[in-house]
């Protein structure tokens, strides 16, 4: 699976491997230490205080200028400050992490108990109306009390994501999950689909 970093540009966002954003981003081996980082944090071996000191020592091994308290508080688009290694670091490991998940879900006796999904906007996340309404305008159907379902094949899981990826993070710092949902819970929220019949599909983005 590629990297997904932050950068200062209109996407706001460039993936690649890490030898890729290691040469488009000037950080040189700094970009393999976020990968082996967010591995390690992925498996439980590193927290992100000592992930974050590895990568900002390896970045500034390699030359590369880092802006380090250059940035307002939350700016992770600086390339190189703990803001960016932060997010980085956070949201690739929050990614391989939906992958696994979304792997386990799509098993299909799992995809028999739990159908659908539910996506969950956090108290903490950013612009919930914008979630709201790209939800919806991408066929999210909504049932009692605004929760929002779709079957596990609806087009609307892709369509959330910039990266082309079938669960979350749909953006940096987005505070979005999901949460499997049975066909029972589903109708007792005020929601059912015309059928409940669903065929596993592969990531695009984990492929």
């Amino acid at each position: 699976m590629k990297l997904i970093v932050p950068i200062p540009s209109e996407s706001g966002w460039v993936a690649g491997s890490a030898d890729e954003l290691g040469m488009i981003l000037g950080i040189g081996a700094g970009a393999l230490a976020l990968e082996r980082e967010v591995q390690n944090m992925f498996a439980g071996k590193a927290d992100k205080a000592l992930s974050r000191m590895k990568v900002g020592q390896e970045i500034g091994e390699s030359g590369f200028r880092a802006h380090w308290g250059e940035f307002k508080d939350g700016d992770y688009h600086v390339v190189g400050s703990e803001a960016w290694i932060d997010c980085a670091l956070d949201f690739n490991c929050s990614l391989l992490q939906s992958a696994q998940i979304y792997q386990q879900g799509n098993d299909p006796e799992q995809i028999e108990l739990y159908p659908a999904g539910e996506l969950i906007l956090e108290p903490r996340a950013r612009d919930h109306k914008h979630w709201r309404e790209s939800w919806q305008s991408h066929g999210g159907s909504v049932g009692k009390n605004g929760r929002r379902f779709a079957l596990k094949n609806h087009p609307v899981w892709l369509a959330m994501s910039p990266f082309n990826h079938r669960h979350p993070p749909y953006a940096f710092q987005s505070w979005l999950s999901t949460q499997e949902i049975s066909s029972l819970e589903a109708k007792e929220s005020g929601w059912s689909p015309p059928s409940w019949r669903v065929s596993a599909l592969l990531c695009p983005g984990c492929v």
